[in-house]
Formats: structure tokens, sequence, C-alpha cells
């Protein structure tokens, strides 16, 4: 969760995780399953956001990201996720910061005509 104020609650995740969803749930460390609502998704980076009611975070604060006009190459990054299902919840795995500001390109497929994304 990155942001939370007193009636939702909102969380990023991969775009990859939601893509086509016609229904989309989080789940707690608890184990508990809470409807989410994709509040946006933006497949070039991968990333989507989703809400729910803030009681679900009742007690937690948002977390805070690091800001990328200021991180340089070379420090560490963490990455926090469940990838492939729930048998492998609360996985940690860590990084470095490569570089920064580079170009990414990527071609639109319904245009087949490239384009290039710059950071």
């Amino acid at each position: 969760m990155f942001y939370k104020d007193d009636k939702l609650a909102y969380l990023v995740t991969n775009n990859h995780v939601v893509e086509g969803a016609a229904k989309v749930d989080i789940v707690r460390d608890s184990g508990k399953h809470y409807n989410a609502e994709v509040v946006g998704t933006d497949p070039y980076t991968d990333l989507a956001v989703l809400k729910v009611p803030a009681n679900v975070f009742k007690g937690v604060d948002p977390i805070n990201f690091a800001d990328s006009d200021k991180i340089e190459a070379g420090e560490p990054a963490i990455a926090i996720g469940t990838p492939l299902g729930l048998d492998f919840a609360d996985t940690v795995t860590s990084g470095i910061v490569s570089a920064k500001s580079r170009i990414m390109r990527y071609r639109m497929r319904q245009l087949n005509r490239p384009w290039i994304i710059r950071r």
C-alpha cells in the first residue's frame, strides 16, 4: 500500500497480474481475501494500481517509495511480492539500481509502429 485516507487504500502491483481479469482480489498476510478494484494499468512499465477499502489496512501505514530523481546507480533495490501464486507468498528479492534515465523501446501492437519512452 502506497497511499491511504479515511476511505480507501491504494496498492501497486504488476499489470500482468491483473491484465484481462474480470475480478481482482488481494490477500493479506492473515490469508483473508478482499475484493479490489483496478484503478489504472500501464502494460509498458508493467504496473497497475488497485484500490480497496481503507479498513483492510487498519493500523498499517503506507510505504514510502524512493524518489526516482534522487536515486543513484549502485544503490540497493528491493522487490516484495508473491510470484507464481500464493505458494510463494512473502517473497523478497534484492538487486542493484544499474542505471538511470534509460531509453526503453517497444512496439505498439495495434499500430505496429515503434515508439520510445524516455525515463
